[in-house]
C-alpha cells in the first residue's frame, strides 16, 4: 500500500484495458477493502478462506456457492486504486448524496489489460453485485457496468426525477441507446418511441 504516484507506474490509460470502478461511502469502505482483498486472494489460491465478515456478506448476497466456484480462476495483475470523491447534490452521480447520507465517497478501481477477460468478468461481477446489494454501492457509469435496471433504481432515489428531465428535453429518445435503455429506462420506466419496448402496466 502507498501513494498512487508510487504504485500506478505504468500508464494503463495507454494500453487497451477493462475497469470496474466501484463506489462506496466512507462507512463501508473498510467492508469493502476486505471484500475485494479477500476474494481476489481467494481466487489466486493465495488462501482458501475469507474473513467472517467477509463470509457474511457472501452469504446475505446469496454469493457463497458462485464465491466457492470462483476460487483458484482469476489471479488479479494491476494495483488497486482508492481515490475519495467529494459528495454532491446531483441526480445519478456516482457520488450523489441525494437521499443519501451527506459523507464523502470512495472509488475502488480494478483495472485488468489482460486476455481472455472471462476470469475477470466473473470475478467482477461478483464484487459488483455485493457491493451493490450489501454495502450501497454504486459502479462508475462510464467503465464496465454490470448492473441492470432494477438494480440501477435501487442505487438512486433521484432516478425518477432524472427520467422525468429526460422526457422533458429528449421526448423522442434520440440520445438514447442500448446503454441507457438498459439501465435507466428499464425495471419501470416507460420505454422509449424509439426502441419499439413495451412500457411495464
Amino acid at each position: 500500500m502507498d501513494r498512487s504516484d508510487r504504485q500506478l507506474t505504468m500508464k494503463h490509460e495507454l494500453f487497451r484495458h477493462l475497469e470496474l470502478e466501484l463506489f462506496v461511502q466512507r462507512g463501508q469502505l473498510p467492508d469493502t477493502l476486505a471484500l475485494v482483498r479477500d476474494v481476489l486472494r481467494s481466487t489466486a489460491r493465495l488462501t482458501e478462506n475469507v474473513s467472517p465478515r467477509v463470509e457474511g456478506l457472501l452469504d446475505a448476497a446469496g454469493e457463497s456457492r458462485e464465491w466457492t466456484r470462483l476460487r483458484g480462476t482469476y489471479q488479479h495483475h494491476y494495483p488497486i486504486c482508492v481515490r475519495r470523491v467529494s459528495p454532491d447534490d446531483t441526480l445519478i452521480s456516482m457520488a450523489s448524496v441525494v437521499g443519501r447520507p451527506e459523507e464523502d465517497w470512495y472509488a475502488v478501481s480494478l483495472i485488468t489489460y489482460c486476455t481472455p477477460r472471462d476470469p475477470f468478468y466473473r470475478v467482477a461481477h461478483l464484487l459488483a453485485r455485493v457491493v451493490h446489494g450489501q454495502l450501497g454501492g454504486r459502479i462508475h457509469w462510464g467503465k464496465w457496468f454490470p448492473l441492470d435496471g432494477s438494480q440501477v433504481a435501487e442505487s438512486y432515489p433521484a432516478l425518477a426525477t432524472f427520467r422525468a428531465c429526460c422526457r422533458r428535453a429528449d421526448p423522442a429518445g434520440v440520445f438514447r441507446n442500448a446503454f441507457v435503455e438498459r439501465t435507466l429506462f428499464e425495471g419501470g420506466a416507460e420505454a422509449s418511441p424509439q426502441s419499439g419496448h413495451t412500457a411495464p402496466a
